[in-house]
């Protein structure tokens, strides 16, 4: 289902310089919305949930902006890769924050037909980004035609079902990308399509990801409440390619 901003996504133009660091998205300053104790965070959560698959593992990211998640895990001697549309974002990744994999970051859609073989990658993930796609059953198709036997895809999308509370608290949503927001319901036959297996999570990612402990006690607290609801702030969909149910 499309969100209110617009049923078509703005071209790839809007993903400038104004959009990571301006006022047009919620950044308002990427880097410093990315910090190293959201990218630690991130990585227990992630160990916790597929124990086995954040070492020596070939991952790639959808959306990796300026690549902080890829150089934790390349740190972790994984062989890490990254495609976001985003030529500014791209561009900060190769010079600035992984230099040494810049030949594996790759400008380009997540939509359009990847440049990698078959069965290639042991884990793919995309935080916040098929929101923002207006066709995300091509991008689901390249992951599982990508994945290896076993591997698996974790996204993290907003949850259509929060709007109740999240547009109350926050205001109309500025971002004219956000084109494909929907529910655990609404997304389930798109990976179903797909993938073998596939399990659904409702969080605040905030509970997750906060750098301070009392952000992350707030977005805890109402995580108890929404939760039941259905209205948690994000959904964390873990897709399976195989029979293999272990990692979910």
């Amino acid at each position: 289902m499309m969100s209110d901003a617009s049923d078509r996504p703005p071209d790839r133009s809007y993903f400038d310089q104004e959009y990571f660091e301006g006022s047009v998205s919620r950044y308002g300053g990427y880097a410093r919305h990315v910090s190293q104790r959201r990218i630690e965070l991130w990585l227990r959560f992630m160990q916790k949930h597929l124990p086995g698959k954040l070492r020596n593992s070939r991952i790639l990211e959808i959306g990796c902006a300026y690549g902080y998640y890829l150089k934790a895990l390349h740190q972790l001697r994984n062989e890490v890769y990254g495609l976001d549309i985003s030529a500014y974002a791209i561009g900060r990744a190769q010079e600035e924050v992984l230099p040494e994999r810049a030949d594996a970051l790759l400008c380009q859609s997540a939509e359009d037909p990847y440049p990698f073989p078959d069965d290639f990658f042991d884990l793919i993930f995309s935080l916040d980004t098929i929101e923002h796609l207006a066709r995300p059953e091509a991008m689901l198709g390249e992951c599982q035609r990508t994945l290896k036997a076993g591997g698996v895809l974790v996204v993290v999308t907003p949850n259509r079902r929060s709007d109740v509370w999240v547009r109350f608290l926050f205001g109309p949503d500025r971002d004219l990308s956000h084109v494909n927001i929907r529910s655990a319901e609404e997304w389930l036959p798109a990976f179903a399509q797909h993938f073998d297996l596939v399990h659904m999570e409702y969080k605040n990612f905030e509970s997750v990801t906060a750098p301070r402990w009392y952000l992350r006690c707030l977005a805890g607290l109402a995580f108890l409440f929404l939760r039941p609801l259905r209205m948690t702030h994000h959904l964390v969909i873990f897709a399976s390619k195989g029979s293999d149910s272990r990692h979910l």
